[in-house]
């Protein structure tokens, strides 16, 4: 059971979030070198690609606002981000 949730949580870091540009994130591989694998390509094992700025923040879903982030840091910073988009929408 535990390998089987590793591998569906592994599947779904390769997958873009809805309402993200998988075409803007191909490109950020083309010209960011995978840690992992050192190759320009999808998928980068145990790395996702971040929005620096977040989009709820008005983040751009461009290559410019993208950096690859390990797996169990993007964790962490989803949660804080989550905070920040919930804060930001109460204020609207």
């Amino acid at each position: 059971m535990k390998a089987a949730l590793a591998l569906f949580a592994a599947m779904l870091v390769c997958l873009p979030a809805q309402g993200r540009s998988n075409a803007a994130r191909h490109e950020f591989a083309k010209t960011h070198t995978c840690p992992s694998t050192g190759k320009n390509r999808l998928p980068c094992h145990g790395y996702v690609i971040d929005h620096i700025q977040p989009l709820c923040a008005g983040g751009a879903d461009q290559p410019a606002n993208m950096q690859w982030q390990e797996y169990q840091a993007s964790l962490q910073k989803d949660v804080q981000e989550r905070k920040l988009c919930a804060g930001l929408r109460k204020a609207q």
